[in-house]
């Protein structure tokens, strides 16, 4: 599963922005996270990740993003 994202999908909850993916195979998953470069290119990035088996909680201290995920 490969989820893209903008800022505008993150919540912010004080000093941390949460996100909410829903999944669209439960289980448990390998997940990596990428954050778009000013360049357009994509990095990975270590993020706050539960996965809960129905959805994955993508939590980063201070600042938004726009990126995607890999759920494997």
């Amino acid at each position: 599963m490969i989820h893209e994202f903008t800022q505008d999908h993150w919540t912010n909850a004080g000093d941390t922005f949460i996100m909410l993916i829903e999944k669209e195979e439960p289980g448990k998953h390998l997940i990596q996270v990428y954050k778009k470069e000013e360049d357009g290119g994509y990095i990975p990035i270590n993020v706050g990740i539960k996965d809960t088996g129905n959805s994955i909680i993508l939590s980063v201290n201070r600042i938004s993003f726009d990126g995607y995920i890999v759920a494997k």
